[in-house]
């Protein structure tokens, strides 16, 4: 990988890793994920015809509930997604 990578690219990942670090419970949904593949990719669909999903594998794993947004909160979201991404610098 390093060898596709120049220097600037690496100089971006190692600033975005000081804010934003791969902690345990990224590291847990990563592996948990894997278990979900596999566990999906060997299951007997007539024995279990509804896939397995994150609660199976990874019990502890619950989401927190999601509150439900506004018609106003969405369209800020959409605003500042759109405002985000047009001032992105861009590659290439």
């Amino acid at each position: 990988m390093l060898e596709r990578m120049d220097a600037a690219e690496l100089s971006e990942w190692m600033a975005y890793e000081r804010i934003e670090t791969i902690d345990n419970q990224r590291i847990e949904m990563l592996l948990a994920t894997q278990a979900l593949m596999t566990a999906n990719a060997n299951r007997d669909t007539k024995k279990r015809p509804r896939p397995f999903g994150i609660q199976d594998v990874a019990p502890w794993m619950t989401p927190p509930p999601r509150a439900e947004q506004t018609e106003e909160q969405q369209v800020a979201a959409a605003q500042l997604a759109t405002k985000l991404l047009n001032n992105a610098p861009r590659r290439g």
